[in-house]
């Protein structure tokens, strides 16, 4: 059921639908787990361990053959699987945290806001929603076509099995490889968007301080809820204006500094998150673009593209999310230029030069200290991408 006009958006819708997924799978952080839970939780780390222990075996066993195309195919493979095992690693390692910053999103000052100023919430909501649509449905389209590859190409699956003689089992291994992909690609498309919901909650809260601070005059002196009703202020002297702007500014810097306080959560939460898909993303895009040249059938070409498409929306997604939010805490000092200082007393003045001054160093996410999330890392990153392809291109030929 929808909402109604006049009533806010629930933050955490933002997440909501990325909790239900990652709790099917016991990866969603909770203090009090049940026994059913937990059990969840370590089929799903014994799942992820085991596929990947196999892979490495599969890549001894290429090596040892001689098998170099096969093997292209299974690194590339592998910098898909073996990362999300690292990024659920960070994942789980900061569960404590995450639980505690999830949990203060209802904190006072991420919450008061007047209905005008819901639109940056529902808005974030909405494109968070609907890219998981659209993300999702890419994996998913992504993994039908590598099961049902082997059918229509001579090709087989990442892992063949050659390693150990499984005999009669060799179809449950096959099963269990099949389980594992769909597994990882559930698990690692709902962390992907969990994350961009999160600083998603982020980028719409610097919006709605902006806003306070553009109307901080006509709004000061009235609640939220007053501000909703159109009502306006009865006093009409300057000492009782300048009063109610003074306080309105106080609860601003509170919001600015939870604003703040919340992305370095962020931060530390997903740091070498991000830098492992750094990696990953480099390595696979770089192996991808390789492997075009070795295909030799449409279905292949197919499956290459689709796989390019989820690699560089992957990457192309954070990169985006993270310039966003460093914008729109860049946007603040703006607003508080704006905010008509010129008619308000000393103290405002100061505070609005306080605000301005934190804004000049804008709220940025890393990927482990060394590149910041944004365009111009999308940029580099895909560089250093053609570049490798080049060397192993020139490797190749020779």
């Amino acid at each position: 059921m929808g909402k109604k006009l006049d009533e806010k958006s629930d933050i955490y819708d933002a997440i909501s639908i990325q909790r239900r997924m990652l709790q099917v799978t016991g990866i969603w952080p909770q203090r009090n787990r049940s026994v059913f839970y937990r059990f969840r939780q370590c089929a799903t780390w014994f799942t992820d361990c085991l596929f990947c222990s196999l892979l490495c075996l599969e890549v001894h066993a290429n090596i040892r053959d001689g098998q170099y195309r096969h093997l292209t195919e299974l690194l590339s493979f592998m910098a898909s699987e073996v990362p999300y095992v690292f990024k659920h690693f960070f994942f789980w390692w900061n569960s404590e945290r995450f639980i505690e910053t999830v949990e203060n999103l209802k904190r006072t000052h991420f919450v008061n806001y007047p209905m005008y100023s819901d639109r940056h919430i529902r808005s974030s909501i909405k494109y968070a929603r609907m890219l998981m649509r659209w993300y999702q449905m890419l994996v998913a389209s992504l993994v039908l076509m590598y099961l049902l590859k082997p059918f229509f190409t001579n090709d087989k699956m990442a892992i063949r099995f050659d390693v150990i003689d499984f005999g009669h089992f060799r179809i449950l291994f096959h099963l269990y490889e099949v389980y594992s992909v769909g597994t990882a690609c559930w698990n690692n498309s709902s962390l992907d968007i969990l994350a961009l919901g999160l600083i998603s909650i982020g980028t719409a809260q610097f919006s709605i301080l902006r806003d306070k601070l553009l109307n901080i005059r006509e709004w000061a002196g009235l609640s939220y809820e007053e501000v909703d009703a159109g009502k306006r202020r009865s006093d009409t002297t300057d000492s009782d204006t300048d009063w109610h702007v003074n306080e309105r500014l106080k609860e601003c810097v509170k919001h600015h500094l939870n604003i703040i306080q919340y992305c370095a959560e962020i931060e530390k939460i997903y740091c070498y998150y991000f830098l492992v898909q750094f990696f990953d993303s480099v390595l696979a895009i770089c192996n991808t673009w390789f492997q075009f040249q070795l295909a030799e059938d449409l279905l292949n070409v197919i499956f290459l593209i689709f796989y390019t498409a989820s690699l560089l929306t992957q990457l192309g997604i954070y990169c985006l999310y993270g310039n966003n939010l460093m914008l729109k805490s860049e946007e603040i000092k703006d607003a508080c230029y704006m905010s008509q200082w010129y008619n308000c007393d000393n103290t405002a003045r100061k505070t609005l030069m306080i605000i301005m001054e934190r804004s000049k160093r804008p709220t940025v996410l890393t990927a482990g200290k060394f590149s910041i999330l944004g365009l111009a890392a999308y940029s580099n990153l895909l560089q250093s991408s053609y570049s490798y392809f080049a060397l192993m291109n020139r490797l190749y030929g020779q």
